[in-house]
């Protein structure tokens, strides 16, 4: 489970005891940091702002310029992400409304894309993996989700990549905790007369000889992309031999001469290249045919992501980064305005930030990745830069206030259309949940001295902790999502009044069956320690 600050289990004398005694110390985060981290390379915020619930944003420098981020206590129930997307996987639009037609509270650019070609149109489709399910939506009917692969190695848009940093790498959820890894596809293609290897679902680029699936969720853009470049170079001519075969519902019905899927579900569109497309030649109207496709973390089931370019690892650079070349103004030459996210050691905080507001200026990816460390991230991938970096938060009616200054012109927009977005959502933080602690319960320790009382709002969410008159400061009580129907599991985060005095979290753990649904004096409620609370009154 995921927790902020200092850990005390609540169930024994002793260790209430020695909740109360940190009363009276200073308190540190659990990695041993002092919460800012800033060495020589940064300076203190001029701006700290907290935008949400969990969400705080801060502006400051760093090696001369300018950053913008939010850091996002995702490790809280109230928390959540998600990844946005247009109205279609290839397609753009700008953040600030995709964020605010989802009802985000902060967003970020996403993944680099295929937005321009030296000689032909680009599709505006993602270049990594993506998973998302495009928030909940301000009207309340959901967003669709939408699934791709990554196109291969050369096809790629963005800085070359060393080994470490695969194409097909990720910052995903699971379980609503984030993790870097990888998403691959798997996938085939089977007939009557063989099947054969799929390697591409919805994505604009297709290796020599390959085959690929697109269906309605790639949209009205043509996909006939996939027929050029290769897995070695994206500029290399377009295959002369290829071939879209249409099915609908488990049936060939043909050859499509429209470069698009308009259909819905149970309707898609096989196209091949190469040998790829001789296989689809073969295929005649009526033929039984089955794509069976996922996408694979070594990491397990992963629930949102978003693709983009590792420069940390398990806290340090990736091996194999650019070195940088430093000019006649001792700063490097490889320079650019970027993105980044990332997260710290326990999963529990993510870092959002944009950095540079100029064209040339910027950060190099190995200053990017000495800043990620900085502020606690062990693991950071790069996001799409230049015109494309943007950091947003929520305003209280909603929408977006773009935080940094994207760096195109005022003619084009200022705010570039992107392929997807990283989103972060934030809830009202409820103890509704707990309502059944609502009263006033003392633990039973026989004569001993030390006689700790809890006493609960009407709602649940406020817990106080006593001896006499000493007592702890309130603090919210939150279900945490570990709990399950044998075991609840809470913990309070207690805020002091004391400036510079950091929250400390108790947590404790309480069968179901222990409270009577109805609060009565009298209840029992036994936590994990084993240690008896009596309710004294309701």
């Amino acid at each position: 489970m995921r927790h902020n600050g200092k850990r005390t289990a609540l169930g024994t004398a002793s260790a209430i005891a020695a909740v109360l005694a940190l009363a009276a110390c200073e308190f540190g985060d659990e990695d041993g940091g002092d919460g800012g981290g800033f060495t020589e390379g940064s300076t203190p915020p001029d701006v700290t702002e907290e935008v949400a619930p969990g969400l705080v944003y801060e502006s400051f420098s760093y090696n001369g310029e300018p950053v913008h981020m939010v850091t996002v206590a995702i490790g809280e129930n109230h928390v959540s992400a998600d990844v946005l997307v247009p109205d279609a996987i290839a397609a753009t639009d700008e953040p600030s409304n995709m964020a605010e037609d989802a009802g985000a509270a902060a967003v970020i650019n996403g993944d680099f894309f295929n937005n321009r070609e030296d000689d032909w149109i680009g599709t505006n489709a993602p270049s990594g993996p993506m998973i998302a399910h495009n928030g909940s939506r301000q009207d309340g009917s959901g967003g669709e989700s939408f699934v791709k692969a990554a196109v291969p190695a050369g096809q790629r848009m963005g800085p070359t990549r060393p080994e470490s940093s695969p194409y097909e790498s990720v910052l995903g959820f699971r379980d609503g905790t984030p993790i870097m890894t990888t998403l691959d596809l798997d996938g085939k293609v089977v007939t009557d007369g063989g099947e054969r290897k799929l390697d591409g679902a919805n994505q604009y680029g297709l290796p020599t000889d390959g085959i690929g699936y697109f269906d309605h969720q790639w949209g009205g853009t043509h996909f006939s992309r996939a027929g050029c470049g290769n897995e070695e170079a994206r500029d290399a001519p377009c295959s002369d031999n290829t071939y879209t075969l249409l099915v609908r519902d488990g049936k060939v019905l043909g050859e499509s001469t429209v470069p698009a899927v308009g259909g819905g579900e149970g309707e898609y569109a096989l196209f091949g290249r190469d040998a790829g497309a001789d296989f689809l030649r073969g295929l005649e109207p009526g033929d039984d045919i089955t794509t069976d496709w996922r996408l694979v973390s070594p990491d397990g089931d992963i629930e949102t992501a978003v693709g983009g370019m590792p420069i940390v690892r398990d806290g340090s650079l990736v091996e194999g980064l650019s070195e940088d070349e430093i000019g006649d103004d001792g700063r490097p030459e490889n320079t650019a305005v970027r993105s980044a996210v990332g997260y710290n050691k326990a999963a529990d905080e993510l870092y959002m930030l944009t950095v540079g507001e100029e064209q040339g200026a910027g950060l190099s990816l190995r200053e990017l990745g000495a800043l990620m460390m900085e502020k606690d991230a062990v693991d950071a991938l790069n996001l799409d830069g230049g015109g494309s970096s943007l950091l947003g938060t929520a305003d209280e009616d909603g929408s977006i206030e773009v935080r940094n200054t994207p760096t195109d012109p005022w003619f084009l927009g200022n705010q570039r259309e992107v392929a997807n977005a990283l989103a972060i959502f934030a809830a009202e933080p409820s103890g509704s949940e707990v309502s059944f602690l609502e009263g006033r319960w003392r633990g039973q320790y026989g004569n001993g001295p030390f006689d700790p009382v809890l006493e609960f709002d009407a709602d649940g969410s406020v817990v106080r902790i006593s001896e006499g008159a000493a007592e702890l400061p309130e603090g919210t009580v939150r279900l945490q999502d570990d709990s399950t129907d044998e075991v609840w599991h809470f913990v309070a985060e207690l805020e002091y009044p004391v400036p510079d005095r950091e929250a400390v979290t108790v947590d404790f753990t309480v069968e179901p069956g222990s409270s009577a649904p109805e609060p009565q004096v009298g209840d029992v409620l036994t936590d994990s320690e084993g240690t008896e609370w009596v309710r004294e009154s309701v």
